[in-house]
């Protein structure tokens, strides 16, 4: 499976999950409190400000042509609800914490990216909730209500899913480069003089000496090896 498409598969699996957390959810007056935010910065977190943002628009996209997998249903309709800003800040979001965490593995730059992420989500979603309450529905909600409302009630639960991101990522991001680097050790030789012995693909080099391999035993498995590399 080539970079590209294994991207395109990660994009497809993050806006499924983030479907999933709206349905995990304790409804509030106004919205509701779900894990959406935990998948969308994990988005921006693991695939980067790119395929991260876009996982989140092809959530919304498939959304508002009728599935139901916002929190209320789904809809062209669904963009008149307080909460539709949300959803539409969850793309940007996914751009700003992979654009702020970049490549590094260090968990406070990964959670420093998230907190810059729920920054912007808040800021599309709450002037869009004011919008629809107040000028829509004609509610006349002052801006501390719309802040109850919107905003204060649901920060401590966005700094568990910060917390919970900051900490997991690190490590689905490290063990693939684990996998990859302990493969090409297996497979690849540094120089044409460092050629793989039969004792390197069973044991450390400070064991070469007591390797029960053969020679053609060797040379088996690394055919073996390149064909599953060509394969992928």
């Amino acid at each position: 499976m080539n970079t590209r498409t294994r991207k395109l598969v990660y994009t497809a699996l993050f806006a499924a999950l983030t479907a999933m957390g709206a349905f995990l959810r304790i409804p509030m007056v106004y919205s509701s409190v779900t894990l959406q935010y935990l998948f969308t910065a994990m988005a921006g977190l693991l695939l980067g400000r790119r395929w991260g943002a876009l996982s989140q628009a092809v959530y919304v996209l498939l959304g508002l042509v009728g599935l139901p997998i916002f929190t209320m249903g789904g809809g062209l309709g669904y963009v008149f609800q307080p909460t539709f800003g949300f959803l539409l800040g969850l793309i940007p979001a996914a751009w700003v914490v992979g654009r702020v965490c970049g490549d590094s593995l260090a968990p406070r730059r990964m959670a420093l990216a998230s907190l810059a992420g729920l920054a912007v989500l808040y800021a599309v979603g709450m002037p869009y909730m004011a919008l629809i309450l107040n000028v829509y529905m004609g509610k006349g909600m002052t801006f501390s209500a719309i802040l109850w409302a919107g905003m204060l009630p649901y920060l401590p639960g966005d700094a568990a899913k910060i917390v919970i991101a900051a900490g997991v990522c690190p490590i689905l991001r490290r063990f693939p480069g684990h996998i990859r680097q302990k493969y090409h050790k297996l497979i690849t030789a540094q120089t044409t003089d460092d050629v793989l012995s039969p004792a390197m693909l069973l044991h450390d080099q400070d064991n070469l000496a007591e390797s029960p391999v053969s020679p053609h035993m060797s040379h088996d498995i690394i055919e073996r090896f390149e064909i599953i590399q060509i394969h992928n």
